[in-house]
């Protein structure tokens, strides 16, 4: 089958080249890579351009003004012009050499519709090990449930439900993947499709920044609604018992922010943890009640 991997990009400058030297190194190569360049500042499309000139890589290049939902619809249908049966999906990363031959492998030899992979948190310091685990997903909590356009291959004929949504600015895999749910397709997890990734999330400015953008966009797609309202609920909750009883409140928020950065229970970084659990909580909160 003809395999096509699909990225968008904007101000990468600095992460660029490590995605696409990986994507060069891989056991099995991409028939062809699409790459959509949204309007980045920086000297993203310059760097793009000039390795595409010198890469052996089957290279097609696109614009898009617009978010990567827009980016991901255009280099989608790039794509599927250009013949493609199978198309790959990620974020700038550092897949493994044998991702793409893993990540296709169930959907050319046994005929699944949908495969995602995994990834491992390029943190480089104690805090930012501390915010990964605070932030996102163990790799044992990992699973079929939580495939994300970050690692995703599609067989071309699902994408027959649509496209990613290009009024959603974030959660618009979640969106996309909640609907192939809904339509019955069987979503199958390869862990060992694995890339190097380093999302947004490591410090807690841009961690909350992200957070209230996630509950703002799942606000508006649907999503996760009874996961925000319960997290409201245990503030108000928690507000009540504070007028009721200070003392009481204050250790009922304790316990609430201890559960919350539980991963990190027996390390030195539980206080700052803590405190970013209680900013992200008040993000969400806030993202969600927006406008």
């Amino acid at each position: 089958m003809k395999v096509a991997v699909v990225v968008t990009v904007k101000n990468e400058e600095a992460d660029i080249l490590k995605l696409l030297r990986a994507l060069e190194a891989q056991s099995r190569v991409p028939d062809i890579l699409v790459l959509t360049i949204a309007d980045s500042q920086d000297k993203t499309a310059q760097i793009v351009t000039d390795w595409a000139v010198l890469s052996s890589l089957k290279t097609e290049i696109d614009y898009v003004d617009g978010n990567r939902s827009k980016g991901r619809n255009l280099g989608i249908r790039h794509a599927i012009r250009h013949g493609a049966e199978i198309v790959v999906l990620t974020n700038v990363c550092q897949p493994f050499t044998d991702w793409l031959e893993t990540l296709v492998k169930p959907i050319e030899v046994d005929g699944k519709a949908v495969v995602g992979g995994s990834w491992i948190l390029d943190s480089r310091s104690d805090r930012e090990d501390a915010m990964g685990l605070l932030t996102q997903y163990d790799v044992d909590q990992l699973g079929a449930n939580k495939i994300s356009a970050l690692n995703m291959a599609v067989h071309a004929s699902v994408l027959s439900i649509g496209d990613f949504r290009e009024d959603l600015d974030t959660s618009e895999d979640t969106e996309f993947v909640q609907r192939l749910r809904d339509k019955g397709i069987e979503l199958v997890y390869e862990p060992d499709a694995m890339v190097l990734w380093r999302p947004s999330t490591l410090n807690l400015r841009d961690a909350a920044k992200t957070y209230y953008q996630f509950a703002k966009t799942d606000r508006k797609a649907g999503l996760k609604t009874g996961q925000y309202l319960a997290t409201g609920g245990v503030y108000l909750a928690i507000g009540v018992l504070v007028l009721v009883n200070p003392l009481f409140g204050a250790l009922s928020l304790g316990g609430w922010l201890l559960f919350r950065a539980r991963k990190v229970f027996f390390t030195q970084q539980l206080p700052a943890m803590m405190l970013a659990a209680f900013v992200l909580d008040w993000a969400r909160i806030i993202g969600f009640s927006a406008e």
